[in-house]
């Protein structure tokens, strides 16, 4: 005969219990999750018809003619080294063309951030800046790239981020390295180093920009916040996107928006065309700036040129660009032993107590 203890009865007794209460929970979600998706269908399908252009509507044979182009992305070190002010970014471009690939062009920079405030959205900001710094490096060093094609979105990118905007922007002209350079040689506070780099990045973008005159630049995101197209105070148009256009392949009218780029006297208005696509039945959607004015003839090309250049769902070149650019934990462990020394004798300098 077996016997039983009270305490094991009482923990069997518990377990049931929250079985019973979990299976409760997972239903009243599904059920409520169930309702919201149908409030959202409901509230937001007639527009949702009026934008949609569903690929069985389009003209699959219009091609975008580009012989060669180059994806760009860019990374920034994990968060291994954020309990010390040291950062590394690198962006990667990698040309692809009809008579073959050729190497990718990369720039990166590993330092220790002076002065040591704001870590990471100085580190993000000098990622962008670098990405829009590559796009001028590859134009410029390849001169048959007919096409640039960017991870992100140039109306985010082209910007600083709030908490920094609010020390204004500084014009300055130069690369990632002569911006740091500057910044420690001449010993900024902080206020006046991130005016500075605010201002260095803007100007990178305002270049981007006026090069985007003579070489199509497109930029592909994965997320977007904005909610001017339906309106939604709750969700994203990215979000009523995914869930209205679930089975569906295609893309969203086209809209103009105009943004503003550049620092102070150099500040000039950038016409974007923005629209969202599905690539694939099963990918998610994504939202592509184009710089320049574009007519949805112009668009159906370009939808048509990254649905066959995809990967379920994504932009196989970007994807190619992403892995290249990534910083992996190994290298951010060699990046922290190398930069250590030099942040030692940096606290010694400036009497600073060890983090």
């Amino acid at each position: 005969m077996a016997f039983k203890f009270i305490n094991e009865s009482a923990n069997e007794e518990e377990r049931r219990y929250k079985g019973i209460l979990a299976d409760a929970i997972a239903f009243r979600r599904k059920h409520v999750h169930r309702n919201f998706l149908k409030e959202v269908i409901e509230r937001h399908r007639d527009d949702f018809d009026k934008l949609w252009i569903d690929q069985s509507d389009m003209d699959t044979d219009l091609k975008l003619k580009v012989s060669s182009l180059s994806a760009v992305d860019g990374s920034k070190c994990n968060q291994k080294l954020q309990a010390y002010p040291i950062f590394a970014v690198r962006a990667v471009s990698i040309p692809f063309s009809k008579n073959g690939n050729t190497l990718p062009i990369i720039l990166e920079k590993m330092d220790v951030l002076i002065p040591h405030e704001k870590y990471e959205d100085r580190t993000i900001l000098y990622m962008e800046g670098l990405e829009a710094e590559i796009h001028g490096f590859t134009v410029d060093r390849l001169r048959s790239i007919e096409l640039m094609l960017m991870d992100g979105m140039f109306s985010v990118a082209s910007r600083c981020k709030e908490v920094l905007e609010k020390y204004g922007c500084e014009p300055f002209d130069g690369g990632l390295v002569e911006l740091l350079d500057y910044i420690k040689s001449n010993n900024l506070d902080a206020g006046t180093a991130i005016k500075i780099e605010c201002g260095w990045k803007k100007n990178l973008y305002k270049e981007v920009a006026e090069r985007a005159n003579n070489v199509l630049t497109i930029y592909v995101g994965k997320s977007f916040l904005s909610n001017e197209l339906f309106g939604d105070n709750i969700l994203t148009d990215i979000g009523i996107i995914n869930i209205l256009a679930k089975d569906k392949v295609g893309m969203t009218k086209p809209q103009r928006i105009t943004t503003v780029v550049g620092c102070k006297k150099y500040r000039k208005e950038v016409t974007l065309t923005r629209s969202y696509m599905k690539l694939s039945k099963n990918g998610a959607p994504l939202t592509v700036e184009v710089i320049g004015s574009y007519d949805e003839v112009e668009m159906n090309k370009i939808f048509n040129f990254l649905r066959r250049t995809s990967l379920k769902g994504y932009p196989l070149p970007l994807t190619q660009a992403h892995r290249k650019s990534k910083i992996s934990n190994a290298e951010c462990d060699l990046i922290l032993s190398r930069a250590l020394p030099t942040f030692v004798s940096e606290l010694i300098r400036t009497g600073r107590e060890a983090l």
